[in-house]
C-alpha cells in the first residue's frame, strides 16, 4: 500500500468516528522512512484521534512535535490550541 494510501485510509477512519483504527494506521504512516512530505498532517491527525479516544498523554507528545516540527503547517495552529486544553486538562 502506498504512503499517500495510508494517510487517506487513515483520515477516512478518523471522519468515521473509528479513532482506534485510525491511530493505528497513522502510527504507522509517521513512522515511515524517510519522513512522508506531508507527515504534518500524519502527526495532527495522530494527534487529533489519540486525543478523541481519551489519550491524551499521548496525544501531548504528537501535538507537540507539530508545533516544534511543523511550525509553517496549517495544523499549527490547531495543534498550539489542543496543546493549551491538554495543559488545563493534566494539571
Amino acid at each position: 500500500m502506498s504512503k499517500q494510501r495510508r494517510l487517506v485510509d487513515a483520515q477516512v477512519a478518523f471522519a468515521t468516528g473509528q479513532y482506534d483504527s485510525a491511530a493505528l494506521g497513522l502510527f504507522d504512516y509517521v513512522a515511515q522512512s524517510p519522513a512522508p512530505a506531508d507527515l504534518d498532517v500524519g502527526l495532527y491527525y495522530l494527534a487529533e484521534a489519540l486525543y478523541q479516544k481519551g489519550d491524551r498523554v499521548a496525544a501531548r507528545t504528537y501535538f507537540t512535535r507539530v508545533a516544534r516540527e511543523k511550525p509553517q503547517s496549517k495544523y499549527y495552529q490547531a495543534s498550539v490550541e489542543r496543546l493549551i486544553d491538554l495543559a488545563v486538562i493534566l494539571s
